[in-house]
């Protein structure tokens, strides 16, 4: 990572598409009407074969993209565009899922609460539902047990005291935070990368901010098929990298959590989940060996 003069209150915005160009387009179009004045949107396509990339270029030709040559997955698609915001010396950088739609606030609230919190590392907003504005999904993000591994959406702020990650659907993260604990982990696919960098960011001694005025509307499911075997393998390959890495009991909650999902996929007759919940975390174990002393 490149050091740069950092451009305080300036902030850049990572948008990274997979064959979901009507959602991206949604989200970025939100991101255009944002009150607060100091934003560069940048797009990231992980190699899409749909069409997407024409599109963008078609609705945003001012708007810059970045083509991967290949689909890095979630962390790697958007560590290219972290990489370009640290170059251009961006004090924040906002990651913000494709299937997300934005109301005009939503940053200026994101920005005005982490500059009055210099301690915090990173923070997240208010997660509703798109087709149901009034649920919410996540307030800010959620917390893992160490033991179980199991993590929970935390949805009521009387448990806020409790909240040890943020989730990637909105997340605005400080660069001088990023530049001392590292970008996100690439080894993660798809799920877990979120909470790899809370949980890093927390050990480097960076805190975690939720900003409640910052509202995220979510669709839900738009980016991986929930509750599909290839969701269902991506979960599971990525839940044993991240016990490895981040918990102090390390193989306990990998068993749990592997022996509550497959009972449960089970007695939902969800005999493909079941196997490829085994399979993920058989491929995990096999991949990520170096998990054990990567500390």
């Amino acid at each position: 990572i490149v050091q740069h003069e950092i451009k305080p209150g300036s902030v850049g915005v990572v948008v990274l598409n997979f064959k979901k160009p009507i959602l991206s387009v949604a989200c970025i179009r939100s991101l255009l009407i944002q009150t607060y004045p100091d934003l560069a949107v940048l797009i990231v396509d992980n190699d899409s074969d749909d069409g997407s990339v024409d599109l963008f270029r078609s609705e945003f030709p001012e708007i810059p993209l970045i083509e991967s040559k290949s689909n890095l997955g979630y962390a790697g698609g958007n560590n290219l565009g972290i990489n370009r915001f640290l170059e251009e010396a961006k004090e924040f950088i906002w990651v913000l899922n494709n299937d997300t739609v934005a109301p005009p606030d939503t940053l200026q609230h994101l920005v005005e609460a982490s500059q009055a919190n210099p301690q915090w590392g990173a923070a997240g907003s208010h997660i509703k539902a798109l087709e149901e504005p009034q649920q919410t999904l996540q307030m800010g993000g959620g917390r893992i047990s160490l033991w179980s591994g199991l993590n929970r959406a935390i949805v009521n702020s009387a448990d806020l005291p409790g909240l040890n990650y943020l989730t990637g659907s909105s997340l605005l993260i400080r660069a001088e935070a990023l530049r001392e604990v590292g970008l996100m982990d690439e080894n993660y696919f798809h799920y877990w990368e979120d909470v790899d960098l809370s949980f890093r960011m927390r050990k480097g001694k960076w805190d975690l901010g939720y900003v409640s005025k910052s509202i995220i509307y979510h669709h839900s499911g738009g980016s991986l098929a929930t509750h599909s075997p290839r969701a269902a393998f991506f979960f599971s390959r990525s839940i044993v990298r991240f016990c490895l890495r981040n918990l102090p009991h390390r193989i306990t909650p990998i068993l749990i959590s592997t022996l509550l999902r497959i009972c449960k996929a089970l007695v939902n007759l969800r005999f493909k989940i079941a196997l490829s919940v085994l399979r993920g975390v058989w491929q995990g174990i096999r991949r990520y060996p170096q998990a054990y002393t990567n500390q």
